[in-house]
């Protein structure tokens, strides 16, 4: 029998956020031999809860996180995390541990300094953040990240970005880094949705979609709404977002419903193949207001792909023009939002077109996850 190894996973916002987090958790089951702790926080939307399918996965969650907080509540909430999860670490004692992002540094760093057990340590982030981001970021970020300069960067095995630009960016912050600890791990869905037939059409109706949090600030809904209303002959919107901002709540209530629909609670992650399938285009809608943005190459470009979706993106979006494909299906293109009645009116659906690779994290965690244990 294989010797047993233990990963502990931190993630101090909630893992229903983040289905790359719940990818790797289920990559990582994939073993007999390992035997894993998560560590999260509990979400405050109402949507679905992540359970664990495995009984090898630990979840142990560490308070509820809520939009509004006392300077006093939120320091509270963040001990918590911190002092729970280290001693959720010290019983466990894992041979390794991945935290994702700055925010889940600290209970990592108390541990590595108090701990006489040895482990290996990955670092992965979800977004590339700035030095001037880290300036006016979240307290617990801001400490967290001056520990990993001044500390973790040091000790750690791996330190890994969902692509190579973001990689880029961060090693320009962080040239002392060596480049053979760097690593990209790109956001990909699992493979069986690729395997998910599309739904036949009864009608001529352009079905489009849109999962994901929404503001009117960083994304172009409101000027694609105020669109879709004039083309409801032509056009259904179907929005899945739990996560709104004020602004954006108040402009859906006072949208007129006809060919928009907004469901308020989202969907839970592995429903997403069922109902996208029913879908023509899927829709990314940044602004690309900060670098972070116009250098994100969102899961949910390949996660509408994989159900067989045209995807329509913000040009401005400058990582994301280098997925453009306009004579394949089905396609990737640049729509611009802020004019959007330059859109040519059809969709390429031959099925004579090359068909896009069908790109899953198993094309990349499981040999992460084998470098990560080799030698724990």
């Amino acid at each position: 029998m294989p010797n047993k190894i233990k990963i502990a996973i931190i993630h101090f916002l909630p893992v229903e956020y983040y289905p790359p987090v719940k990818n790797m958790l289920e990559c990582l089951t994939q073993k007999d031999s390992h035997h894993i702790l998560l560590c999260s926080t509990t979400n405050h939307h109402g949507i679905q809860k992540w359970f664990a399918s495995n009984s090898r996965i630990q979840t142990k969650r560490f308070g509820r996180t809520k939009p509004a907080r006392t300077f006093l509540k939120r320091a509270i909430f963040n001990l918590r995390f911190i002092v729970y999860s280290y001693w959720a670490l010290l019983t466990f004692k894992p041979r390794i541990i991945i935290y994702y992002a700055s925010d889940s540094a600290i209970p990592v760093f108390f541990y590595s300094l108090l701990s006489i057990k040895k482990f290996r340590l990955a670092i992965h982030y979800h977004e590339y953040s700035s030095p001037s981001w880290y300036k006016k970021g979240p307290l617990i970020s801001r400490i967290g990240h001056l520990i990993e300069k001044s500390y973790l960067y040091a000790r750690t095995n791996y330190i890994s970005h969902t692509n190579f630009n973001r990689l880029g960016k961060f090693y320009r912050d962080h040239p002392q880094l060596t480049q053979p600890f760097l690593y990209c791990l790109p956001n990909l869905p699992p493979p069986y949705w690729w395997e998910k037939p599309a739904s036949k059409k009864t009608d001529a109706i352009i079905r489009i979609v849109y999962v994901g949090s929404l503001s009117l600030e960083d994304t172009w809904i409101e000027q694609l709404c105020k669109w879709v209303l004039t083309q409801a002959d032509k056009l259904l919107l179907d929005i899945y977002c739990f996560n709104l901002t004020e602004t954006a709540d108040r402009f859906f209530t006072s949208l007129p419903i006809q060919n928009i629909r907004l469901f308020r609670r989202g969907t839970p992650y592995d429903n997403l193949p069922n109902i996208l399938s029913a879908y023509d285009v899927g829709l990314i809608l940044y602004k690309g207001t900060t670098e972070n943005y116009r250098l994100n190459l969102p899961n949910k470009l390949f996660e509408y792909l994989a159900c067989g979706l045209e995807v329509w993106f913000p040009p401005e979006m400058t990582l994301m023009n280098k997925w453009a494909c306009p004579h394949s299906h089905p396609r990737v293109i640049p729509f611009n939002y802020q004019n959007p009645d330059t859109w040519v009116g059809f969709l390429i659906k031959e099925k004579s077109m090359p068909k896009k690779e069908a790109l899953s994290y198993l094309k990349f965690y499981p040999r992460y996850i084998q470098q990560l244990c080799n030698g724990a």
